[in-house]
């Protein structure tokens, strides 16, 4: 991890947070706060906010010397984010709108959102490097990464799951599974626990065709 970069993209976060913006991070931040020290080599953060502040978040970040834009890569469900640089390091920035049950929704293409329930949702508040942060609940950012590395064989993406051992609430991390946090069509919820397994086909079925 770049540590110097990292801890000041942190500490701008916490001076926007200052004005009022809600922001959580989730990614590959949180194991590594809970591991104390750096677990990997990390460049960016990741974090989720509200679609209302898009225009401050941008504003500020721009006067802290950031520049970037909005990224949407081609064959996804309307996944975009704002992604910002400054020096070496990144901030990309999901944005989505709390339900009036206190639930998070980031709208996709063709019916499909993403949604994060209350209890999901945290957040939490972390520590790495003497800056505190606030980020999901450990259980939801362990299932979240467990699908990045279900779709994504980079070793980086199971490194990231080492730190959580011991850290789990395991009835916890049940009931989230089993919950209505996910990927939503129109009305109907995909559980965690079928987006981990669906996950896990297609990087079954790219390896194979990779292998011909």
């Amino acid at each position: 991890m770049k540590n110097k970069s990292i801890i000041n993209g942190l500490r701008d976060l916490e001076d926007l947070g200052k004005e009022g913006v809600w922001y959580v991070v989730f990614g590959s931040l949180i194991p590594a706060a809970l591991n104390r020290a750096p677990h990997r080599s990390i460049n960016d953060i990741d974090v989720l906010a509200l679609a209302g502040d898009v225009e401050k978040i941008r504003e500020f970040l721009r006067e802290r010397g950031y520049e970037g834009d909005f990224v949407s890569p081609p064959r996804r469900l309307g996944f975009q984010w704002l992604e910002l640089h400054k020096g070496d390091i990144e901030i990309a920035i999901c944005f989505g709108g709390l339900e009036k049950n206190g639930g998070w929704r980031m709208p996709l293409k063709y019916g499909f959102s993403a949604y994060l329930s209350l209890d999901t949702l945290g957040p939490r508040q972390y520590i790495l490097d003497g800056v505190c942060f606030p980020g999901l609940p450990p259980e939801t950012a362990y299932l979240i990464l467990s699908i990045f590395s279900q779709i994504y064989s980079h070793p980086k993406r199971r490194d990231d799951l080492v730190p959580f051992q011991g850290n789990l609430d395991q009835h916890l991390l049940e009931k989230i599974r089993n919950s209505n946090t996910g990927v939503w069509f129109l009305r109907l919820s995909l559980p965690t626990e079928k987006i981990i397994t669906l996950g896990a086909r297609m990087r079954n079925i790219v390896s194979r065709k990779n292998e011909r």
